[in-house]
């Protein structure tokens, strides 16, 4: 008998699948259906009942031999004993005539034989016409069905692709594309296999019923695998000639290329010659998705309007990454140890749609995002720290780098913004503790070959830890590039005031100033900031960190002006790592003092320990 199962998938960073028991499932149109032996449960159709109403002929509450005796003395015109004979239910193959083949069809099913109603049922035929498929309408050929027994010559035909104009409007169903949120990265690599081209065909198949499901107005089909009904979308891969592995290795490369599709969980279903995207319950109706789906424009629309005028993809990347970090925090389970395993936490949801994500929501959603700007990447999994993750290859100027949000999320790391030791990271810096899962392997954990890292870094990268001077005036200020984002300033040349911008542009790039002298910095007479001649400092807001030692050797400073005077606290700590506390804090700075400049230069010439200021 045909039965369905759903599979569960092997870890990765994502937390995947969790196993369901194989079993019988609800079948489709055109399947074979077979009368199982008593008190078994199986699936009947046409006729639901067959055996179980029509066969029980005698009224007792069970299909017996006795039926069968009721049956064969009717046939043969013997009246005795037949008081409770029931027509309706001896007639068993619903032809509308009690005859000999309602006595096979009983006595193979009271024998225990597996029959199928189609082999002993005298068709009655009816013709249907063929319908055309469209981009949103799967179509048929012209078949026939036989209307006592269900057997059927009925061959779907797959949804047709969108027919696009020049402005990206389909001129079937009017659909538009506004944006390209998938990659074909996955799918360019299935042509490595013998049977490349049949699996990219299924490929295409189940990409297009993916993008009517995601955006028409069908609920998701119900199936039962292995006694849990599950909302699916099934695909046929028997008629390409492929095996269950193909499929499954197309499964997991559509997965791969499209993450825009939320509602794909991370378990599939199989039968006989098809696989299913397992879709999660709470997105299986169309009314849901769209309202989601309205959430998830909008908000991607923000992103791509912040990058409007963007043309370098370093940059573009760099905008969409400090976005995300910015926004988003790592979810965690109840008891703020485990990561959590939600679908909208392993997903574009935790994004777009939300405020908290693990490795997959953040790869996802900065992958769509690449996506629709046309930089070519890749979602990556494997470990990291001997843990299952997920993160981002990027092509950016010619060169792929690797880029991990997570591990860059939720740290302010020295007197930075934030990290950036895991963005453009080269091939020798991320293998340090990354490892991406085996690669080119058929199967449900199919990842394609990886493009090779460079081992040079980024332009753009290169500048970190150079210093620069910039001239306002007839002030000179140095500043040291600390990361693509924040410069602190090292050093200021010449007398009067001294206004430190909130940011500086060096060589063609804007860096917020962050911090006022370098962490560790030696106290000697030739190495004070200010110099002997500034009379005034301005800091700005962007500033929370003051290092040791900055305002020594100051003897013309009268005042120092603060934008931002509260929050600030005094440590004699060199470190901000958040793993390892704050066992240097000695105590708050009382705001009144800051707020004075007069008062607040005196104390920060005589106090010599590193002042931060919270967020």
């Amino acid at each position: 008998m045909k039965k369905r199962f759903l599979l569960p998938i092997f870890g990765f960073c994502i937390g995947l699948g969790v196993p369901l028991a194989m079993g019988q499932t609800l079948t489709a149109k055109a399947e074979t259906f077979f009368v199982g032996n008593v008190g078994e449960s199986y699936s009947f159709a046409p006729q639901e009942t067959v055996l179980t109403t029509r066969g029980d002929i005698d009224g007792d509450g069970e299909v017996s031999g006795s039926d069968l005796s009721y049956l064969r003395r009717y046939l043969v015109g013997r009246e005795d004993n037949n008081s409770a004979f029931d027509e309706t239910s001896a007639d068993v193959n619903a032809d509308s005539r009690i005859d000999g083949l309602d006595v096979m069809l009983l006595r193979q099913y009271l024998a225990g034989w597996e029959v199928e109603l189609a082999d002993i049922c005298v068709h009655e035929y009816i013709t249907y016409p063929a319908q055309q498929a469209t981009c949103t309408q799967v179509g048929w050929k012209a078949y026939q069905e036989c209307q006592l027994c269900g057997k059927t010559d009925y061959e779907e035909e797959p949804l047709l692709p969108h027919s696009f104009s020049e402005e990206n409007v389909c001129t079937v169903c009017g659909y538009t594309v506004v944006y390209s949120y998938h990659s074909t990265f996955a799918y360019d690599s299935l042509l490595d296999f013998t049977n490349g081209e049949k699996m990219q065909n299924l490929y295409r198949d189940a990409a297009l019923l993916c993008e009517s499901f995601h955006c028409g107005t069908t609920d998701a089909e119900y199936r039962n695998f292995g006694g849990n009904t599950l909302p699916s979308l099934g695909v046929d891969y028997g008629k390409y000639g492929l095996t269950l592995t193909e499929a499954e290795t197309v499964w997991s490369a559509v997965r791969c290329d499209h993450p825009l599709y939320y509602w794909l969980t991370r378990n599939y279903g199989w039968g006989e010659s098809s696989f299913f995207f397992i879709v999660a319950d709470s997105y299986a109706e169309s009314e849901v998705r769209g309202k989601t789906n309205e959430r998830i424009e909008r908000e991607v629309k923000r992103y791509l309007d912040l990058a409007q005028g963007q043309t370098d993809d370093f940059e573009t990347a760099l905008l969409f990454r400090n976005t995300i970090l910015d926004k988003v925090e790592y979810a965690w389970e109840s008891d703020g140890v485990t990561p959590s395993d939600s679908l909208e936490a392993h997903s574009i949801l935790g994004v777009f749609d939300g405020e908290e994500v693990v490795c997959e929501g953040y790869a996802r959603a900065f992958q769509l995002l690449l996506n629709v700007r046309e930089i070519e990447n890749v979602f990556v999994v494997g470990q990291a720290n001997g843990g299952s993750h997920a993160w981002n290859y990027a092509l950016l100027d010619e060169a792929w780098y690797a880029i991990d949000l997570t591990w860059d999320d939720g740290r302010e790391y020295e007197y930075a913004s934030r990290r950036y030791d895991y963005f453009a990271a080269t091939k020798e810096e991320i293998e340090q503790e990354h490892h991406a899962a085996e690669c080119g392997v058929i199967g449900i954990n199919y990842q394609a070959i990886l493009p090779e890292l460079t081992n040079t870094p980024h332009a753009k990268m290169q500048a970190i830890g150079s210093k620069s001077i910039i001239e306002i005036g007839d002030m000179s200020y140095e500043y040291l590039i600390l990361n693509p984002a924040d410069a602190v300033l090292t050093r200021v040349y010449g007398s009067g005031k001294a206004v430190i911008p909130e940011s500086v542009r060096i060589n063609e790039r804007d860096y917020r100033v962050v911090a006022i002298a370098e962490l560790n910095l030696s106290i000697t007479q030739d190495s004070h900031i200010f110099g002997d001649s500034v009379t005034e400092v301005t800091i700005p807001q962007t500033v929370k960190r003051i290092n040791f030692g900055a305002f020594y050797c100051c003897p013309s400073l009268t005042a120092v002006y603060f934008a931002d005077a509260e929050g600030w606290w005094k440590t004699n700590s060199t470190s901000l790592d958040p793993a390892e506390g704050t066992p240097g804090m000695v105590g708050g700075i009382d705001a009144s003092v800051l707020q004075d400049p007069a008062r607040a230069a005196t104390f920060l010439k005589e106090n010599y320990l590193i002042l931060n200021q919270d967020d």
